[in-house]
């Protein structure tokens, strides 16, 4: 056999996808003794065409100690470490391959780069792909997801119509183009587009939310609200299309598709909707909705328990407005909130002795008797049945200790869901979970925290105290 001829001819063999042959003169070449040069970089290309990615990077690392200054071995060792979902491991491997020869690894590098969700660091490589050479649809698809993340929105819409150009059956850039033009506009762009991208993959849930989100920025309610149906129904037990399905629809839909956010993600999705808002949540609820809820309970313990000093707990705590109300009735001021942006927020004001970022029903169990004053101050707007916090509460405090909060109030007991997605509470629902904790109610007025539409929404501030 000679050995050359047989190595060039099993390199043909796989170059032209004719895997089996490859594999079969490869066995015959391992054979061997000595085994040919070159050799492990061919056992590892096959074992890498098959999908074995490990067995792919043990042959692989023999040929990049064989001959450590050759690209191709170099290259082939980081796509087998992509293969295995090494990416820290595979982009060190491309950019060694990038000092070895400028260049040949850019657009891997930068698809790398994007599976780890560093989009600063993939947009260099991924432009100088561009530049080098023939973009792919795949390439430019990639770029222009790194050019959005740098906020360069109109340079990634022309990476997505230049991908959709070369190829114009490609569902996936008709969606990333969605997100450039729901923010370049106007709306009908966006709608198109993610039209496309439902008739190309009707089963992919992703451009059906898209569509719906581009609807909605339209203010096409309802057409809005169908769009997310169909995303449901690729995914049923997705609470972030519910939340979307929430937000469009009507009346009992609307408080059905609450309901199963709370069932899929009770904690999540509070959490990710509350970061995602930090930035923009006071000026909305003090400049848009007129909210006074701080203003409120503290003219309510006053009323009840006096200045105090006391140590006090502000659950829900959100950017800190309440405490910042609570702050001159505190000898001590812990603050709990389930999103870490908020906390955040809360921590600039100055306000806090300590921030806890969890569950404020699991806070509360670990601190039995430690607070003269807890206060939930729009907090447990979603919760149902409040009987489990109010009980945590009552444990929390001192004896003379008081629990101040505020709800909106229902017209029914004990408590019903709104089509906002938010609890309302009656004053009976309130008493017996109170009387059930061993606390009494010392206070219980109508009052309104904030306005919406205009209209103040009707609430509750209460004041229970412990015997």
């Amino acid at each position: 056999m000679d050995l050359g001829r047989a190595m060039a001819q099993a390199f043909a063999h796989l170059e032209a996808g004719r895997l089996a042959d490859a594999a079969r003169l490869a066995r015959l070449l391992a054979a061997r003794r000595p085994p040919p040069p070159g050799l492990d970089y061919l056992l590892g290309l096959i074992a890498l065409s098959s999908g074995d990615g490990r067995k792919a990077a043990r042959h692989l690392v023999k040929a990049v100690a064989a001959t450590p200054l050759a690209v191709p071995p170099r290259l082939a060792l980081a796509r087998a470490q992509i293969a295995q979902d090494r990416l820290t491991a595979a982009i060190g491997g491309f950019r060694v391959v990038g000092l070895l020869e400028p260049g040949a690894a850019d657009a891997e590098l930068g698809e790398a780069f994007l599976r780890q969700g560093r989009f600063a660091e993939a947009l260099s490589p991924l432009r100088r792909a561009c530049l080098l050479g023939a973009a792919s649809a795949g390439l430019l698809n990639n770029r222009g997801a790194a050019e959005m993340a740098a906020g360069q929105t109109d340079a990634a819409a022309r990476c997505f119509r230049a991908a959709i150009a070369l190829r114009p059956d490609g569902a996936k850039a008709y969606g990333n183009l969605v997100g450039a033009q729901r923010k370049l506009g106007p709306p009908g762009h966006a709608i198109d587009s993610a039209s496309r991208a439902t008739r190309l993959e009707p089963a992919a849930a992703v451009h059906w939310l898209e569509l719906g989100q581009a609807r909605r920025d339209a203010k096409q309610g309802e057409r809005a609200a169908e769009a997310f149906r169909a995303a449901l129904v690729q995914t049923p037990d997705s609470w972030e299309h519910y939340w979307q399905l929430a937000a469009v629809g009507q009346g009992g839909e609307a408080a059905s598709a609450y309901r199963h956010v709370v069932a899929l993600a009770p904690t999540d999705h509070l959490r990710a909707l509350y970061d995602a808002y930090a930035d923009t949540f006071e000026a909305d609820l003090v400049g848009k909705l007129n909210y006074r809820g701080p203003e409120i309970v503290l003219a309510a313990v006053r009323g009840v328990m006096g200045d105090g000093p006391f140590t006090t707990l502000d659950l829900g705590c959100g950017t800190g407005l309440s405490g910042a109300a609570l702050r001159p009735l505190a000898s001590r001021l812990d603050g709990i909130d389930l999103s870490p942006g908020m906390a955040a927020r809360a921590g600039e004001r100055g306000v806090y002795d300590e921030l806890v970022v969890d569950d404020l029903n699991a806070v509360l169990a670990s601190r039995p008797g430690r607070y003269d004053l807890i206060a939930a101050v729009d907090v447990l707007i979603y919760q149902g049945d409040l009987s489990l916090v109010i009980g945590q509460a009552a444990r929390a405090l001192r004896p003379g200790g008081g629990f101040a909060l505020t709800v909106e109030e229902a017209d029914q007991a004990p408590f019903v869901l709104k089509a906002t997605g938010r609890y309302a509470h009656s004053a009976d629902h309130l008493r017996q979970a109170a009387a059930a904790a061993g606390l009494t109610v010392a206070r219980l007025d109508e009052v309104s925290t904030r306005t919406e539409g205009g209209v103040p929404v009707p609430g509750l501030v209460v004041v229970m105290r412990k015997k």
